[in-house]
């Protein structure tokens, strides 16, 4: 994450993102409440939204390093 080399992903936003929905879909057919998964979600769309859905993943987090 350090290197901001996020042009070579291991995993894909968009891919971690479709993965991401599949884990609240099945929480929610459980009747499980999540607290965390939800919020990763929004901010994976949100660095969709800026371009980033074939960048690796973990660029959601790169603000804040």
């Amino acid at each position: 994450m350090t290197s901001g080399a996020y042009d070579k992903p291991s995993w894909e936003l968009n891919m971690a993102r479709k993965d991401t929905g599949l884990f609240m879909e099945a929480a929610q057919q459980a009747s499980i409440s999540l607290a965390v998964i939800p919020a990763i979600a929004a901010e994976m769309d949100r660095w969709i939204k800026k371009g980033h859905g074939n960048d690796d993943w973990t660029v959601i987090g790169s603000d804040a390093i």
